[in-house]
């Protein structure tokens, strides 16, 4: 029997995968909202392509790395869930991962090894079971604050990223 998930259930999975991709990457996560349509919006520190101004290359493309990283995860996070995603509805995450690769100057190729790690990340059983809770949080609560994302990602030993591993 194939299950079938609600709009909320998906829109909760896909915000809950940026959220706990964020906190893996170090992001300050403000907060995550979902609507009764199922539209969601996760708040985190963002890289700007400014920062490259101010930052060592190497610090530029760690940060810019983790961005696609966190744009990757909501639609891919929907997937692991579903079996399939509405890459329609997560097309500007797919537009944002791709925008940050060329940016770093980086091949094309580096977006399919970008989407390769994060379905990883997301596949780690500390990762998952996080995404699941917040994602059922989100569902019932319809908001998530930073704080409480956290917590939750600290209670279920989600690791934060060591800088210059990627």
């Amino acid at each position: 029997m194939i299950r079938r998930f609600t709009q909320a259930e998906l829109s909760a999975h896909h915000e809950a995968g940026h959220g706990v991709v964020a906190y893996f990457c170090r992001r300050e996560l403000r907060r995550i909202r979902i609507d009764g349509q199922g539209a969601g919006s996760t708040h985190c520190t963002e890289l700007t392509p400014a920062a490259r101004s101010v930052l060592s290359d190497g610090a530029w493309r760690q940060c810019a790395q983790e961005e696609v990283y966190i744009c990757l995860a909501g639609p891919l996070a929907e997937q692991r869930l579903a079996g399939s995603a509405d890459f329609e509805a997560g097309k500007t995450d797919l537009q944002m991962a791709r925008t940050w690769i060329r940016a770093m100057d980086e091949p094309t190729s580096t977006y399919a090894a970008s989407v390769w790690v994060t379905r990883s990340l997301i596949g780690e059983q500390e990762i998952w079971t996080a995404v699941c809770e917040l994602a059922e949080h989100l569902v019932e609560n319809r908001f998530a604050s930073g704080r409480y994302i956290s917590a939750l990602c600290q209670s279920h030993g989600v690791p934060r990223i060591r800088r210059g591993l990627i």
